[in-house]
């Protein structure tokens, strides 16, 4: 079963044409609008993916392309788990406020979970510099807000890791 981390993974090098949101990414993940394209970056890898629970209709697409109202989105369905309750697996989206001091911003950014290794989560994110490129960060770093997970039946908030 191909999942989005499998399809992210093939999507790794494509970058805006001018930095401006614009070329490829414009085209094929934001479906020609040329605007922040980390979520509808995600949205696609979902779409592309062989699991069937998350392909949204026309209308949830467009919405979703806000990292606030994917977070939102998450929340209502019982699909998010904040950063202290959560340990990420692979296909997890996780989710980022602003910096350190402003963490609380709701959904700042967005990306797919591909392995977590010796205390580091490793993702794959679009609009990062520009591009689709992996990145790496330690569990405990505070802009991280939380993880999403693909259903709610797998998103059951555990006891607060220590």
């Amino acid at each position: 079963m191909k999942q989005a981390i499998d399809i992210a993974i093939t999507q790794l090098g494509i970058c805006e044409t001018t930095g401006k949101n614009d070329g490829i990414p414009a085209k094929r993940y934001m479906r020609g609008d040329e605007l922040a394209w980390c979520a509808g970056f995600l949205l696609f890898c979902n779409e592309e993916s062989d699991d069937p629970d998350i392909t949204p209709d026309d209308w949830t697409y467009y919405a979703l392309r806000s990292v606030k109202t994917f977070q939102a989105h998450l929340e209502k369905h019982g699909c998010f788990l904040p950063r202290d309750y959560a340990s990420p697996g692979r296909n997890d989206f996780i989710i980022f406020g602003g910096t350190a001091s402003d963490v609380n911003v709701k959904g700042h950014h967005i990306g797919i979970v591909e392995k977590v290794e010796n205390g580091r989560v490793h993702t794959v994110e679009g609009n990062t510099s520009n591009k689709v490129a992996r990145r790496s960060y330690d569990l405990k770093d505070k802009t991280i807000l939380g993880y999403g997970r693909v259903k709610p039946e797998l998103a059951k908030i555990p006891a607060a890791r220590k």
